[in-house]
């Protein structure tokens, strides 16, 4: 990736930054065997410590996962899974989390994951609407469909339903959590002692919903929340019909690809999807996930970016592989993956695109785990703080991205590092907001527009 001048001119544009709370594993697979990392994940401390240190430093969101079965490991058994301390072993449930984040900070934005395949659209309504009051205004929703027949069999199902039929579903149900958030005018609340009238039950909408499976009546028993009613919406499906999900919904689009190129093709399509459907251009943001290794100098950082490489586990990494594959882990590491894979045009997106990027001999199966396992897909910015700021500026100048959501390498030192050297040289490029002083709703502080 070529670097930009070093006049960097100030513009109007700033960088969204978040934090993603991905924990005791990451996008880089072994986040709880490094050194530096804390490993106390059960404890709200260290969230909330983190999040005392992102609101600081001038972070906007603070951005929990989800998922809703503990992870297996390629025998299918819970046992290796723990026992490696997969993705997904430690998962507080995310609305408390964001509580326990938002009590002890007053501008930091969080972003909470949660599943229209499992929830229903009055448990959603209630639990963001809360959120949003007790926050002020401060919460997002990071609507997932889910993903792993393990989740579907939490809830006491076999299998999840399919891929398309779960975002049909998503629509009603945010379709259906979006008319309880408006049910209640924002003059609704009187509580008028002289007159006795508490609410006015002229402002006040009662919703018969009945739709693609879902249905309710009745309305919230919250009033209007701060920042519209609702909460801002984010979305990372990357499939044609999570794209047209997204199209309809998102105000933020999250992305996992590791090229400038990917993700501006991404930002373009769903932004023109968008404009079909009326809305403006700038409707949808693009928030790109990013690996930072940081060093003093840029042999410093490219050091540390290989000791992170070695630091996986051939085999562990294998395991994963098979596991996502659903193949037993070859005796020899060292076969192409075509061997026992199979066609590569039938392999997950994520896996095809790493074995294609090297030669077919050289796309053993040991390559491509450790290139899973060390998240190639994702994008690395290895270097000195100005090195890596350089590289964050060129993605926005070139118009691929909105913003960063920064992955651990170490939690929760990877943010820690990055806040204190490479956000300064960022802000004093005019590219980073000043940390706010005040409480500040997410929607407004952002300019995001009225709740349509």
């Amino acid at each position: 990736m070529s670097l930009p001048s070093k006049n960097h001119s100030r513009d109007d544009r700033r960088i969204i930054l978040g934090a993603y709370y991905l924990v005791p594993n990451s996008h880089y697979t072994e986040v709880w065997r490094h050194p530096y990392s804390e490993t106390d994940f059960a404890g709200k401390g260290i969230y909330q410590r983190l999040a005392r240190f992102l609101e600081s430093s001038g972070f906007d969101l603070a951005f929990i996962p989800e998922s809703l079965a503990a992870p297996r490991g390629d025998d299918g058994s819970l046992a290796r899974g723990l026992e490696a301390g997969e993705l997904g072993t430690i998962r507080p449930d995310p609305t408390i989390l964001a509580q326990a984040i938002t009590d002890v900070t007053r501008t930091l934005a969080v972003g909470v994951t949660l599943s229209t395949t499992f929830w229903e659209p009055y448990h959603i309504a209630r639990l963001f609407g809360s959120l949003n009051h007790f926050s002020g205004g401060r919460v997002a929703w990071n609507i997932i469909t889910s993903g792993g027949d393990d989740n579907a069999r939490s809830f006491g199902s076999p299998q999840l339903p399919e891929h398309d039929s779960r975002y049909d579903r998503a629509d009603h149900v945010v379709e259906a959590a979006s008319q309880l958030w408006q049910s209640w005018q924002p003059d609704a609340l009187v509580a008028d002692k002289e007159s006795g009238v508490f609410a006015d039950p002229r402002r006040v909408t009662e919703v018969h919903y009945d739709a693609g499976g879902v249905a309710l009546s009745g309305t919230l028993t919250l009033p209007r929340a701060p920042g519209g009613g609702r909460p801002v919406f984010i979305q990372a499906g990357e499939s044609e019909r999570g794209r047209d999900f997204a199209a309809r919904w998102a105000e933020f689009v999250f992305s996992i690809q590791n090229t400038a190129e990917n993700l501006k093709s991404l930002r373009d399509d769903v932004r023109l999807r968008a404009g079909r459907l009326g809305r403006g251009p700038d409707a949808i943001r693009l928030l790109a996930a990013i690996i930072p290794v940081i060093g003093e100098t840029d042999e410093i950082a490219q050091a540390r970016s290989r000791y992170l490489t070695d630091r996986i586990e051939p085999l562990r990494a294998a395991r994963r592989l098979a596991r996502n594959l659903g193949i037993a882990v070859p005796e020899n590491l060292d076969v192409p993956l075509v061997a026992v894979a199979g066609d590569l045009e039938a392999l997950p997106k994520r896996i095809r695109r790493v074995a294609q990027e090297v030669p077919e001999a050289k796309a053993t199966f040991r390559y491509v785990a450790t290139q899973i396992a060390r998240s190639s897909s994702t994008a690395w910015v290895v270097g000195s703080p100005r090195t890596v700021a350089d590289q964050l500026q060129e993605f926005c100048d070139s118009e691929s991205v909105d913003g960063f959501i920064i992955t651990p390498t170490h939690f929760p030192g990877s943010f820690e590092e990055f806040g204190r050297s490479v956000v300064p040289i960022l802000r004093d490029r005019g590219l980073i907001r000043e940390p706010e002083t005040g409480s500040v709703d997410f929607r407004s502080r952002l300019g995001l527009g009225p709740v349509r």
